[in-house]
C-alpha cells in the first residue's frame, strides 16, 4: 500500500489559496471537517524515540486513538481505542500495544511530551463516475508544550496529506504532482517533529545520559570539572521523577549516577585538592545512605508481586518502602542535596606542579593512570575469593569469603563506571573488549548481591507477617534456600568468567599503556601500574 503524502505549502500560500487550488483548478469536493486533538509521548529517557518509534494518542472527530507507528510513516504498528493513556505500558488492556512499548520502552513511564490542536478540512477529488479516487486533508493547527503555559500556542504552517485508495495509486501520484506544480509545495517533516521544533523541544535527549565528550589533550582538571558537571545535571533531572514515584526507574537513574560520580571522586587525588575530594566523598556517603534501601526494595517488589509464595510479603515490602522513602524524600527536600549539587559544579581548582616542575597531566594520562590502577585493584580484590575457595577450586556452599566477594564486586563497579567516564578518550575499540568483560564480571556480582538482598528480606518480612500458615512458612524457607544456591551459582559464574578475564590481564594492561604513551608529552613521566592477576 502506497504511504499518505504530506505537504507543506509554499512560502506566503494562505488557506484560501490553497482552496482555490483544490476547488476551482482540481475539481475537489468539500466533503467537511472536523477537529484533531493529539498528544505525543515518549519516556523520560526518550526510548522510543531512540527505538524509531512515535507514540501518539489522538482525538479525530470524537473517537479517541492511541497507535505507534515508525518515525515518519503514517501506517500503525499497533493502534486501539483508548480513553485514557496509562502511566505505565503494563496496564495497557490491548495486548499488541502493550508488547510494542514494552519491547522498546521497558517499564519507564509514559510522559506527554507536546501537543497539536486544529481543524482538519476534507476534500474529495472525484472522477468521470462521482467516485472519490483520493482522499486529501488540510490541518490547519498549533502545537504546544505539555511542561509550559498550555494557553501558549504555536501556529502550524497548513499541512495537505494525500492518501491513496487501494487500486487508484494512479491517481494518487497525479494528484500529489499537480498540488506540488500549483502551491510550490515540500514535503512535511513528521508530525511528531513539525509540532516538536514549533515549540522548541529537541527530541531524543536522555537527561540520565552521563557521557561527555573529553578532550584527550585538555588537562585532567578540565576533565573532572566537565564530569562533575554532566553527574550533577542527571542527578538534578531525576530528582523530580524519584519524588514522583511514578517510575522507579528514576531512582534506579539517580543510583546509577551516585554510584558513578562517588567512583569518580574516589580517583580524583591529584585533580582535586584533598579537603575537596574528602568533603564530596562524606556527601555523596550520605545520599547513598538514604537512597539504597529504597531501591533495594523497589527491586524485590517488583519481582515478588506475582510470586505465589512471596506475595504475602509485598505489603511487608510496601511499608517498609514507604518509611525509607519518606526518609529519602525529607533528605531530597532539605538543605544537603542542593548545596552538594552546587559543589560538584564548583570549578575546579588547577592544582600546583610537583617540586620536580611534572607539569599538570593531560586527560588522557589521566584516565591511564586511573583505569591502569583499577585494574590492578579488581585483581587484588579477588584474590582473596579465589583463595578461600574449596580444594576442587570450585565453589562449595560457604566455601568463599562473602565479605570478600562484596569487595570485589565494589571494585568490578569502580571499574565500571570509570571506563564509561574516559569512554570519549579510550581511542575506539581499543578498550571494548576490557568494557565488556568487566560488564560480565559485574552482571554475576549483581546477580550474586540480588540473591543476598532476597535471602535478608524474606527472613526480615517472614518473621513480620503472622498470619502465615505453617505450609506457607515452609514454602518461605524453600524459596530462601532457593536463593541461597542462586548466590552460590553467581559466585561460580563470576570465578569462571574472572579466570578467562584474568587470562587476558596483561593484554588489558598493554593496552593501557598504550593509550598512556599515545598520551603523554615526552617529557612527562607517568606511571603504570602492571599486576599480574
Amino acid at each position: 500500500m502506497v504511504e499518505p503524502v504530506a505537504l507543506l505549502s509554499g512560502e506566503g500560500v494562505s488557506l484560501a489559496d490553497i482552496d482555490v487550488v483544490l476547488v476551482g483548478q482540481l475539481h475537489c469536493h468539500r466533503a467537511g471537517g472536523g477537529s484533531l486533538e493529539r498528544t505525543n509521548y515518549d519516556t523520560f529517557d526518550a526510548r522510543l524515540w531512540r527505538a524509531g518509534l512515535v507514540l501518539e494518542h489522538e482525538k479525530i472527530d470524537g473517537r479517541r486513538w492511541l497507535r505507534v507507528r515508525r518515525l515518519g510513516e503514517t501506517s500503525a504498528l499497533a493502534q486501539a481505542a483508548v480513553e485514557r493513556v496509562p502511566t505505565l505500558v503494563a496496564d495497557l488492556a490491548d495486548r499488541r500495544l502493550r508488547e510494542l512499548l514494552t519491547a522498546a520502552a521497558g517499564e519507564r513511564a509514559l510522559l506527554p511530551l507536546v501537543k497539536t490542536e486544529g481543524e482538519v478540512l476534507r476534500y474529495a477529488p472525484l472522477d468521470e463516475f462521482d467516485k472519490s479516487t483520493v482522499r486529501v486533508s488540510v490541518l490547519i493547527g498549533a502545537a504546544m508544550a505539555v511542561e509550559g503555559p498550555s494557553e501558549r500556542k504555536h501556529l502550524l504552517e497548513p499541512v495537505i496529506t494525500i492518501a491513496p485508495l487501494r487500486g487508484h495509486e494512479r491517481s494518487h501520484r497525479a494528484m500529489v504532482r499537480a498540488i506540488s506544480d500549483r502551491l510550490g509545495q515540500r514535503h512535511a517533516a513528521d508530525p511528531l517533529e513539525r509540532a516538536a521544533a514549533a515549540v522548541g523541544l529537541e527530541l531524543g535527549l536522555n537527561p540520565s545520559d552521563r557521557s561527555v565528550s573529553l578532550d584527550a589533550a585538555g588537562s585532567a582538571t578540565e576533565a573532572m570539572a566537565m564530569l562533575l558537571g554532566r553527574h550533577a545535571a542527571v542527578l538534578e533531572a531525576n530528582v523530580p521523577g524519584v519524588r514522583s514515584g511514578v517510575d522507579d526507574e528514576y531512582l534506579h537513574d539517580f543510583r546509577v549516577t551516585l554510584r558513578s560520580v562517588r567512583a569518580l571522586v574516589s580517583v580524583a587525588h591529584g585533580v582535586l585538592d584533598e579537603e575537596r575530594c574528602s568533603d564530596l566523598a562524606d556527601r555523596l556517603q550520605q545520599v547513598a545512605t538514604r537512597s539504597s534501601p529504597v531501591r533495594d526494595l523497589d527491586v524485590l517488589r517488583r519481582r515478588w508481586n506475582g510470586e505465589d509464595a512471596l506475595h504475602l510479603l509485598v505489603p511487608v515490602l510496601e511499608q517498609d518502602r514507604r518509611i525509607k522513602n519518606q526518609l529519602l524524600l525529607e533528605f531530597l527536600d532539605g538543605p544537603a542535596l542542593p548545596a552538594l549539587l552546587a559543589e560538584l559544579r564548583r570549578p575546579v581548582a588547577v592544582l600546583p606542579a610537583e617540586d620536580d616542575g611534572v607539569v599538570v597531566r593531560n586527560a588522557a594520562m589521566w584516565a591511564a593512570e586511573v583505569l591502569s590502577a583499577e585494574l590492578a585493584r579488581l585483581h587484588r580484590r579477588t584474590r582473596p575469593v579465589l583463595a578461600s575457595l574449596a580444594h576442587g577450586g570450585d565453589p562449595a556452599p560457604g566455601g568463599y569469603d562473602e565479605v570478600a566477594v562484596h569487595d570485589a564486586r565494589k571494585a568490578v563497579k569502580r571499574l565500571r563506571y570509570l571506563l564509561e567516564a574516559f569512554a570519549s578518550i579510550t581511542y575506539g575499540a581499543r578498550l571494548e573488549g576490557l568494557a565488556r568483560a568487566v560488564d560480565v564480571l559485574q552482571s554475576d556480582l549483581g546477580e550474586f548481591q540480588d540473591a543476598v538482598v532476597a535471602i535478608m528480606a524474606i527472613d526480615r518480612s517472614g518473621a513480620r507477617v503472622a498470619e502465615l500458615s505453617p505450609g506457607a512458612l515452609m514454602e518461605l524457607g524453600r524459596r530462601s534456600e532457593q536463593h541461597c544456591q542462586l548466590r552460590e551459582a553467581a559466585v561460580g559464574h563470576f570465578i569462571e568468567h574472572y579466570r578467562a578475564f584474568a587470562r587476558r590481564g596483561e593484554h588489558y594492561a598493554q593496552r593501557l599503556e598504550a593509550l598512556a604513551t599515545t598520551a603523554r608529552p615526552v617529557s612527562v613521566p607517568i606511571a603504570i601500574v602492571r599486576s599480574k592477576p
